[in-house]
């Protein structure tokens, strides 16, 4: 299969990238042309610039030969009017050219959330709905917190760095909100069970699913865990203040590049969890599904360069 990936640079869109050529599929990836030189050799690159390609006819060519589309382009941050052209008028464009070549697999990579907690969320659902109504099938997958042991990007070098603090582990609040981690791995391989499964068509509850790991959470065990697995001594849990997270994340949103910004202190806030339900839905639907935070901890066995980019993370 000759599969288009957007956001194929991304955290989320390398591992995509990689296991669609672990499985013998073409991969070709939609780049900002200055990041063609990041990409494998065996993908195939076309330029894209989804804050400007909002036209059906953009894709069109770009379209050519191509069996299946996987949306993982997303931004955490900036302001409304690019947040809706990256995740709605430029998905919702290459929805409407893929509806016109005939090509009925599209996977978009969404976000679990409330689209209360900011414009990221907001727009990621505006996204989601559009494509539903498109006129192809759509699979949207909504992710939990995403990790990765060998490697990390943005959040989940955030969360590593809390987790690898000295003597102390700052959590939000009190550290009892509710995640359901998975690692990205396992997220992948998802996406490559739905491209072999034509997505429902009878309602839209049926093509929407919360990606949930199998253990419900408290953040502060997350953190714990991923301590363990830096091979870090335990440590005494520093509760941080919402208040001073949200003026942290106001500081972040202006003046950082960095993932910390108002709309990840306000998931944090809340929690990011769906149900165990949810994650027995996955095995029946895709035949595979998350696995346990333990598990992914011993097949990548820390080493000294993790530890060192948990620590200088903050500068």
């Amino acid at each position: 299969m000759r599969v288009l990936v957007t956001g194929a640079l991304g955290f989320i869109g390398r591992q995509i990238v990689a296991r669609l050529l672990v499985h013998g599929h073409e991969v070709v990836a939609a780049v900002r042309p200055q990041r063609r030189g990041e990409l494998p050799d065996a993908v195939v690159a076309v330029d894209c610039d989804l804050a400007r390609d909002l036209d059906p006819a953009i894709w069109l060519p770009r379209l050519s030969g191509v069996d299946a589309i996987v949306n993982a382009a997303g931004l955490l941050k900036g302001d409304r009017a690019l947040l809706d052209a990256v995740h709605r008028q430029a998905p919702l464009a290459l929805a409407r050219a893929a509806a016109e070549l005939g090509i009925t697999r599209f996977v978009q990579i969404s976000a679990l959330g409330e689209p209360r907690d900011g414009a990221f969320i907001a727009s990621k659902h505006a996204g989601d709905q559009a494509l539903l109504a498109a006129g192809l099938p759509v699979t949207v997958l909504r992710p939990s917190l995403v990790y990765a042991f060998a490697g990390s990007y943005g959040g989940s070098s955030l969360l590593r760095a809390l987790a690898a603090a000295p003597w102390l582990i700052p959590v939000p609040g009190w550290g009892r909100q509710l995640v359901q981690p998975l690692h990205v791995q396992d997220l992948a391989d998802i996406v490559v069970a739905a491209l072999a499964r034509p997505a429902a068509e009878d309602s839209t509850a049926d093509r929407i699913f919360t990606v949930v790991g199998p253990e419900l959470m408290p953040i502060s065990q997350f953190l714990r865990a991923l301590r363990r697995w830096l091979r870090l001594p335990d440590a005494p849990l520093l509760p941080l203040p919402i208040w001073l997270l949200r003026i942290a994340g106001a500081l972040g949103e202006r003046l950082g590049d960095g993932p910390l910004g108002s709309t990840l202190v306000r998931m944090v806030a809340r929690g990011n969890a769906g149900t165990l339900a949810d994650h027995a839905r996955l095995q029946q639907c895709f035949g595979t599904a998350p696995q346990p935070v333990a598990q992914w901890q011993a097949r990548e066995p820390s080493q000294v360069q993790d530890r060192w980019q948990a620590r200088l993370y903050p500068l």
